[in-house]
């Protein structure tokens, strides 16, 4: 039977399970960065569920640690990273002491104070978690303001050469909004790229509501069938007053954090301006030049004319 690749449906996990496959919801946050959950709750909810988990904290590695211990739920080592350009980039590994190797010596000293931010740059993050045996995702591309990447695209601080790097798009993410989870799956698409979904979840109800499923039942053999794009996406975003008291758990946890978030935001918005006002001059220039010599062309004609007329 045909599969579609991505469907904007609420799943049925446990009609995927007799079909042979495991789900997983690939993007999740515990309390360890602004999430609620704590793991064991996690892995409770998950159980209950039939659904396997990913725990992506911001920066953090903890979550994740911690849910490798459980060995009677099929978990992924994982964790959202934010560069130093603010994107968010989302790195997945086979083996738990691949993802602690890759945050002891690349993320956890980088970590820069009262922030969510890392000091080191996309493309460098991208490659060293690479080096670490990484699946690297761009989540949410569309994402709000600095956080999604194709929003630098968009704005020329960085360029489509990146897509080349990273190994997928994330197609359908819960928290975001719908036109901006159908411009990533045609990104996806459109580019070859491998696709997953997750919730980007904060509480416990969520969980399970978007997923990445696969024939495959080891932490191995899902990220392989996401390596060679024998993997599907299925969920639904959610409803707008969840996803403002999903989004609003953020806000706590960021108080302390504003002056570094200020700085960045409007570190964002002067190049958006300054790209805005480039684009606009641009574009006057070419006008110009147009009627320049639209202008030029008639004046030649005229004299043209005038000469035919004398002889």
């Amino acid at each position: 039977m045909r599969r579609f690749k991505v469907l904007n449906l609420k799943p049925d996990i446990n009609a995927l399970k007799q079909e042979g496959f495991s789900s997983v919801d690939m993007h999740f946050h515990s309390k360890y960065s602004d999430g609620t959950g704590s793991v064991q709750n996690i892995v409770k909810k998950a159980k209950k569920l039939g659904v396997g988990i990913c725990i992506t904290d911001h920066n953090e590695i903890t979550g994740s640690f911690n849910l490798s211990k459980h060995k009677d739920v099929l978990s992924i080592p994982g964790i959202e990273i934010t560069s130093k350009e603010g994107a968010h980039m989302l790195a997945y590994f086979s083996k738990i002491s691949e993802l602690i190797g890759f945050y002891s010596n690349h993320i956890e000293d980088k970590k820069i104070r009262n922030s969510n931010f890392v000091d080191i740059g996309v493309l460098d993050m991208i490659e060293k978690a690479k080096e670490n045996n990484a699946c690297v995702i761009t989540p949410h591309p569309y994402g709000p303001s600095f956080t999604g990447i194709m929003n630098h695209v968009k704005n020329k601080s960085m360029d489509m050469s990146l897509f080349d790097k990273v190994h997928g798009v994330e197609a359908i993410n819960g928290g975001d909004l719908k036109m901006n989870n159908r411009k990533a799956t045609i990104l996806a698409l459109n580019l070859g790229k491998a696709i997953t979904a997750g919730t980007d979840g904060h509480y416990l109800y969520e969980l399970g509501k978007v997923v990445t499923y696969a024939d495959a039942h080891t932490t191995e053999d899902f990220l392989e069938a996401l390596h060679n794009k024998e993997n599907f996406v299925i969920g639904k975003e959610l409803g707008i007053i969840k996803k403002a008291t999903s989004q609003g758990m953020k806000i706590p946890r960021q108080i302390n954090k504003t002056p570094q978030m200020m700085r960045q935001h409007l570190r964002f918005g002067k190049h958006v301006i300054e790209n805005k006002r480039n684009s606009v001059r641009d574009k006057f220039s070419e006008q110009k030049n147009i009627v320049k010599n639209s202008i030029g062309r008639s004046i030649s004609r005229i004299m043209n004319g005038k000469r035919n007329k004398k002889d």
